[in-house]
C-alpha cells in the first residue's frame, strides 16, 4: 500500500514538472524568445543583466527551479515501479535524483542572479558596474558548470541504470528502457560533454535528446500513476510483454 502511494504521488509529481516546463516555454515563446537562446547567450553579460530586467524573467526561471525540483522528487517515489531490477533500480533513482539535485542547485544560482543583479546593474553608477558584472559573470560560469554536470551525470551515469532496471525487471514493457539510452547517448555522451567542455555544437544534441526523455518521463509519470505491485510471477511476465 505504502509503494501505491508512493507511486502515485511520483506520478503526480512527473505531470506537475512538465506542466512547469510546458508553461516556461510558452511563457518564453509568448514573448518571443526560447530557454535554448537563452541558455546559449554569446553576448556580453551587461546585455544580458539588462535582458532579464523584465518582471516576466523571475516567473520564467522561478519556473525553471521547480520543474528539477519536483522530478528530484519524483524519483524516490518511482523506485517500487523499477526495484524487480534489482540494485541497478537503486542505484539508478540515487544517482539521478543526485544528477536533479544538482540542476536545482544551478537553476537556483541563476534564479538568484535574476533576481538580484538585473536592477542593481542598471542603477548601479559606471565605477561600480565592474563590480556587478564580475559577479554575473561568476554567477553565470558557475550556472553552466552545475547545469551540465548534471546532464552528464543524469544522462551518462543515471538513465543506463535505469534501462537495465526496466530490461532486466520485466514488470514494465522493455521497450521503456531501450527508448531511454536515446537521451542517454544524445545528452550523456555526445552533447552534454560538448557543453561542458564549451563546444556548442552539442547543444542541438542535448535539444533532441531532451525531447525525447521529456515524452518518455512523461510516460512514467502517467504508468506509475497507474501502478499497482504485481502479484506472481505469471502477471510479471504478463505486464512486460
Amino acid at each position: 500500500m505504502k509503494d501505491t502511494v508512493g507511486a502515485r504521488i511520483a506520478g503526480l509529481f512527473v505531470l506537475l514538472s512538465m506542466a512547469a516546463e510546458f508553461a516556461a516555454v510558452g511563457l518564453a515563446l509568448l514573448h518571443g524568445t526560447g530557454p535554448a537562446s537563452m541558455n546559449a547567450m554569446d553576448w556580453g553579460i551587461g546585455e544580458q543583466l539588462v535582458f532579464f530586467q523584465p518582471s516576466w524573467m523571475k516567473i520564467l526561471f522561478s519556473l525553471g527551479v521547480l520543474a528539477p525540483c519536483l522530478s528530484m522528487l519524483a524519483w524516490p517515489g518511482m523506485y517500487p515501479v523499477l526495484s524487480p531490477g534489482g540494485q541497478s533500480a537503486f542505484y539508478g533513482v540515487m544517482v539521478t535524483s543526485f544528477g536533479f539535485l544538482i540542476g536545482v542547485v544551478a537553476e537556483a544560482i541563476r534564479l538568484s542572479m535574476v533576481m538580484t543583479l538585473p536592477s542593481r546593474y542598471i542603477a548601479a553608477s559606471d565605477a561600480a558596474r565592474p563590480a556587478v558584472l564580475t559577479l554575473g559573470a561568476f554567477s553565470g560560469q558557475l550556472f553552466q558548470i552545475l547545469a551540465q554536470t548534471s546532464l552528464v551525470l543524469i544522462y551518462a551515469v543515471g538513465m543506463p541504470l535505469i534501462t537495465l532496471a526496466i530490461v532486466r525487471g520485466r514488470t514494465l514493457p522493455s521497450w521503456l528502457g531501450w527508448v531511454l539510452l536515446i537521451p542517454s547517448v544524445l545528452v550523456g555522451y555526445v552533447g552534454g560533454p560538448l557543453l561542458l567542455l564549451g563546444h556548442s555544437i552539442g547543444g542541438p544534441f542535448v535539444g533532441l535528446g531532451l525531447n525525447v526523455f521529456f515524452v518518455w518521463f512523461l510516460i512514467m509519470g502517467v504508468v506509475s500513476l497507474r501502478w499497482r505491485p504485481p502479484r506472481d510471477t505469471t502477471e510479471i511476465v504478463s505486464r512486460a510483454i
